[in-house]
């Protein structure tokens, strides 16, 4: 489990980022406005009901086009989804980012062994 801090905005984050490893939903195709809607609709709301029942946490992604999409600030503002501001790629703000390149690196050294999808999951 990743470290949980004593900060309520990043307590939210690391709940978010647990919870996420935890169930491995993969995306089929590309990532789209659509999809992250239903993501944050699926899943996001599983850990805010659970862990935050007074909607008190702070929501955090990056600057990826994806999550600026027009229909995903209208469902944040809907919703009351508060979010903080982050650069794009920044590792040192985001830890998913650290997440995301080990992950690969590690699928780096055993391409020869993933030929399809199930594969992939399956080394994940």
């Amino acid at each position: 489990m990743c470290g949980i801090s004593s900060s309520k905005a990043n307590k939210c984050h690391d709940l978010g980022l647990h919870y996420v490893l935890r169930s491995r939903n993969f995306v089929e195709g590309n990532m789209n406005a659509k999809r992250y809607t239903d993501i944050l609709e699926d899943d996001l709301w599983l850990v805010i009901v659970q862990h935050f029942p007074e909607n008190n946490c702070v929501f955090q992604d990056d600057n990826a086009l994806v999550h600026r999409a027009r229909s995903v600030m209208e469902y944040r503002l809907k919703n009351k989804i508060k979010t903080l501001t982050w650069p794009v790629q920044s590792p040192d703000l985001n830890i998913i980012e650290n997440v995301w390149h080990r992950l690969k690196r590690q699928l780096q050294n055993e391409v020869e062994c993933i030929a399809t999808t199930d594969d992939l999951k399956f080394k994940i």
